[in-house]
């Protein structure tokens, strides 16, 4: 398998995509979606931008407050952001005409931020509270989700995680202000009525996430077991410390126990006067971020030779 850019372990479709190369795909079998969001601190509104524009023609409204499990008897906390049910993200997708042979393209407004997010949640959609992962091959050629946010408990009675992937997922690297930059066509105003089409959820790798009791019961393993498992945490180095107050009332600061922090910035190339966006470092670039996260060279060979089918696994707690 070739460490070619952009490309996940497993994908029909790149993972990451320029605005040239969103250009050549066909329009009849792609979707763009909008994923934008932005911190509770922040006086922007994602969907008001979405409705007045700019935004990428046809592009659909991929809400992350909205497309999530908020029935109280399966988060009883009421936290946001958790994955949504099985039937949940069917309806969701069944509503803005995207089914599960569609390739869908999301992309926010920032650049890099919460498109990962949006990518990660067609990954993984399922019936359970699950926390971020990040997987890749023994060939150095990683399948990324960097913006995971928050992760926290879910009932035990759903013990046995199971993820439901689509396939066709993208992310547009740099995201609308690239893609504005870059001199791509933009709509404006209403927003037409996209159809209802069937979405088919597709059954797929039960080990492509952990549950809660399980990071619980990682957390207290001593990192030099051997079965332990390296967790990276991709908020702010302020966030993970505890100098820095949580964004979200009520939540307490800090880290979970022997996790490692891997701020989800430093996967990017951030915006510039010249360049008002950021985006996605090169692949050798992310590499050797993981590799410092996880503790050197020596540590990432070790994980690499962990994995039972030639991979292994990083669980990412946002």
């Amino acid at each position: 398998m070739s460490a070619q850019r952009g490309y996940a372990t497993k994908a029909k479709v790149p993972l990451l995509l320029t605005p040239k190369e969103y250009m050549k795909l066909p329009k009849s079998s792609v979707v763009p979606l909008d994923c934008s969001w932005h911190m509770p601190n922040s006086d922007r509104s994602a969907l008001a931008e979405y409705l007045a524009g700019p935004r990428l023609p046809h592009a659909r409204r991929f809400d992350l407050d909205e497309i999530a499990e908020l029935e109280p008897d399966k988060n009883p906390l009421g936290l946001t952001h958790m994955i949504p049910s099985k039937d949940k993200f069917k309806e969701e997708c069944e509503k803005i005409g995207v089914t599960d042979e569609t390739h869908v393209v999301l992309y926010d407004t920032i650049g890099v931020f919460s498109s990962p997010r949006g990518a990660y949640t067609f990954k993984v959609s399922s019936s359970a509270l699950w926390l971020s992962v990040i997987t890749w091959a023994t060939d150095k050629s990683p399948s990324l989700t960097t913006a995971s946010l928050t992760a926290m408990p879910r009932s035990s009675a759903l013990a046995d995680p199971a993820a439901f992937g689509h396939e066709n997922v993208s992310i547009l690297d740099g995201g609308l202000p690239r893609w504005i930059d870059e001199g791509g066509e933009v709509e404006m105003g209403d927003v037409g009525d996209f159809g209802e089409v069937e979405y088919n959820v597709k059954a797929q790798d039960k080990g492509l996430v952990r549950s809660y009791e399980q990071v619980v019961k990682n957390s207290k393993k001593s990192p030099d077991e051997p079965d332990a498992e390296v967790v990276l945490d991709h908020r702010s180095l302020a966030r993970f410390s505890g100098e820095a107050p949580e964004p979200r009332p009520g939540l307490a600061s800090g880290h979970i126990p022997n996790s490692l922090p891997c701020p989800f910035t430093s996967y990017l190339e951030p915006a510039t006067d010249r360049k008002p966006y950021s985006s996605y470092k090169s692949l050798p670039e992310l590499r050797e971020v993981l590799v410092q996260a996880v503790g050197g060279e020596a540590k990432w060979k070790e994980l690499e030779g962990t994995g039972a089918g030639g991979s292994c696994s990083l669980v990412v707690a946002g």
